[in-house]
């Protein structure tokens, strides 16, 4: 009897950022720590270019490379119910014989009878990351990684999402266009016929207890989350609500709300890009904060 893989979702109060994570690897004897930056649009506690780190010990193997989020089905353990920005845990994974070639050994396999160690995966929105280690921690380290601001002169400075070209390219994002226009725009008509006659994808994620929603939202033929997607508390109420385009990006209002159900948080987005009013209230309904973004870049502060 075949024993199909299965996932456990391990990333439940955080998430990398869905654009430039800019995941990076230090190794430490046989601890491996993951650097990558925090999603700032899915909690309101995270700063922008905030790192937080994965600490892996024990560390036998891993790899960063590919796919990305671009061609995520060629996972060899591609499942349509995983989210393609998702940290898992793959229990009953056959890691010792079909781990990438392309693998970094940083100590020995063990005895086939030991059981300890456990294969991580982190999917990323340019690669993948997989590891066998025996544990982790999950570690916030406050730090904020600062960029250079780009301040747009004309439309040739912008890129082909309207966003700024950096003069000193983001760690982790491509300086070049990763695409060619016309094949993308075949590509988005063959989608959209094809979605005209099947539709999308809807998948729900679960608590570890398995019966408790923890998500929902509408996934695309290559995994890509599109259109609206519903976060829950443990106790059922909303937690997050955001609507993504076609190409997986954010677009309109982005809610939040405590574990009360009072909205705490508001924030709209174009493709991807910050634009308009951000809004942030106190646990009790109060506004406390009050900006105004354009293209990503903090123009007034209302309150």
């Amino acid at each position: 009897m075949i024993v199909r893989p299965t996932y456990i979702k391990l990333n439940l109060d955080f998430d990398a950022e869905p654009n430039a994570p800019s995941p990076e690897i230090s190794i430490n004897d046989s601890t491996l720590i993951l650097k990558f930056l925090l999603n700032p649009f899915l909690w309101n506690d995270v700063e922008d270019d905030e790192q937080a780190e994965l600490r892996f010990n024990h560390v036998l193997k891993y790899r960063l490379g590919g796919p990305g989020s671009d061609n995520f089905s060629d996972f060899r353990y591609y499942n349509k119910g995983i989210d393609n920005y998702g940290f898992y845990q793959l229990k009953n994974s056959n890691w010792t014989k079909d781990f990438p070639l392309d693998e970094k050994v940083i100590s020995r396999e063990p005895n086939s009878e030991n059981d300890i160690f456990k294969h991580y995966i982190f999917f990323f929105r340019d690669n993948t990351f997989e590891c066998v280690a025996e544990g982790f921690k999950f570690v916030r380290t406050g730090k904020i990684i600062k960029f250079e601001q780009t301040i747009i002169t004309s439309i040739e400075d912008t890129d082909v999402l309207g966003q700024p070209k950096p003069s000193h390219p983001r760690p982790g994002k491509k300086s070049k266009w990763s695409f060619i226009v016309l094949p993308i725009i075949g590509l988005g008509i063959l989608y959209a016929i094809w979605s005209s006659i099947f539709g999308d994808n809807r998948a729900t994620f679960y608590y570890p207890d398995g019966k408790t929603v923890e998500s929902r939202g509408d996934f695309n033929q290559e995994g890509v989350g599109v259109g609206r997607h519903t976060y829950y508390y443990f106790n059922g109420l909303r937690k997050h609500e955001m609507n993504f385009d076609d190409s997986g990006n954010l677009h309109g209002e982005y809610l939040n709300w405590n574990e009360d159900g009072t909205l705490i948080g508001s924030k709209n987005y174009t493709h991807g890009v910050k634009n308009g009013d951000s809004k942030e209230w106190d646990d009790s309904g109060n506004l406390i904060r009050h900006t105004m973004y354009h293209n990503d870049s903090l123009v007034q502060k209302i309150k």
